[in-house]
């Protein structure tokens, strides 16, 4: 396992796909991200998200934390 790509979120639903390499060639298959996240932390292998989830996310939370104050 290479890593898990976290590439999309629309409605709260995040889209990942799981990298990994096997006999000299990379293969991508598409994963729900709960199950992303659970062979992640079994085969130790990085999480990585790209820049418009994270600013998705970053907007969501700025947004929830005015909203509590």
């Amino acid at each position: 396992v290479v890593a898990i790509y976290v590439y999309m979120i629309i409605d709260g639903v995040y889209y990942a796909y799981l990298r990994l390499f096997s006999n000299g060639r990379t293969v991508e298959i598409d994963i729900k991200f709960s199950d992303g996240l659970c062979t992640a932390i079994r085969t130790k292998c990085p999480v990585l998200f790209e820049e418009s989830v994270l600013k998705s996310i970053a907007l969501n939370l700025k947004d929830e934390t005015i909203n509590k104050l």
